[in-house]
């Protein structure tokens, strides 16, 4: 961020708005970054995910790699799936059997 800090300040004037006074880097919050008062403030956590995707190209190695990543991605999200129906098939079987003792080795 140091290394940006020129061009911050050139576009800042450019636009004839405050210079902001700081950087500071949070943990915590759901947004990539915010502002107040002339401070930046920066989620590191969701801000180099965000940044780690800038300017990638799908094209050759790059290409591989986030083809990998996507694929991976999608076949978490089939997995969690399938065990979240699985979960409510499990809980909708336990509310069948109802609380009778008699069904408690069918329960667990």
């Amino acid at each position: 961020m140091a290394a940006l800090w020129p061009e911050v300040n050139r576009i800042t004037d450019a636009f004839a708005v405050p210079r902001l006074r700081g950087i500071k880097g949070v943990g915590g919050q759901n947004a990539i970054a915010s502002m107040g008062d002339g401070i930046l403030n920066i989620n590191a956590t969701h801000f180099n995910g965000f940044a780690s995707r800038v300017g990638l190209k799908e094209t050759g190695a790059e290409s591989a790699a986030l083809i990998k990543a996507r694929k991976q991605q999608v076949e978490l999200k089939a997995e969690i799936d399938r065990m979240s129906a699985q979960l409510v098939k499990l809980r909708e079987q336990g509310i069948a059997l109802g609380s009778d003792p008699a069904n408690r080795d069918q329960r667990f």
